[in-house]
């Protein structure tokens, strides 16, 4: 169980400067076996905040534990 406040939030250009902590976060989780995430650059992640898609969890210190975001296609 968890004993620290977690806060969630919808991402917005003010926390585009959290990209390059999300990535690294990424890249960590894939070190398991079981883990299949797809690779994401800074820049990627950078754009999606700024664009208002996507949701960021932060623990009592302001550290990143949790992101995701939506991706759109059209055809």
């Amino acid at each position: 169980m968890l004993s620290q406040d977690i806060e969630v939030i919808f991402a917005d250009e003010s926390y585009a400067h959290l990209a390059k902590d999300v990535s690294q976060m990424i890249d960590l989780a894939n070190r398991e076996p079981e883990a299949a995430l797809a690779k994401r650059s800074p820049e990627y992640i950078e754009e999606k905040i700024r664009a208002g898609k996507a949701v960021i969890a932060l623990d009592s210190n302001g550290r990143v534990i949790g992101f995701c975001y939506v991706e759109t296609w059209s055809d």
